[in-house]
């Protein structure tokens, strides 16, 4: 019983004051947003981690979204040249 209930678990990630995480954007109802493109939007820093979440540093223009985000809707954030731009011929130099 206890092998079916580990295989659904992830793996817990313990994330620290300062770190860049990416913040799944499924429940996010943004107007500039194009719904079945964007997954994950950020990177974003970590400010606080409380008990009942992690705040994150949002921008000023999400006015109406609170900034304490649970942990299954983060990732952390790895800054390579392929994750910030996937497809870099289209963009140009």
């Amino acid at each position: 019983m206890k092998w079916f209930y580990d295989k659904g678990k992830g793996i817990l990630i313990d994330y620290k004051e300062g770190e860049m995480v990416w913040l799944y954007a499924q429940n996010l109802r943004r107007i500039d947003q194009v719904r079945n493109l964007i997954k994950e939007t950020g990177p974003f820093k970590i400010l606080e981690k409380s008990d009942v979440g992690i705040s994150i540093a949002i921008p000023k223009s999400w006015n109406r979204i609170d900034s304490v985000f649970n942990e299954v809707l983060l990732s952390p954030s790895s800054t390579t040249i392929i994750h910030l731009n996937p497809y870099p011929n289209l963009l140009g130099p």
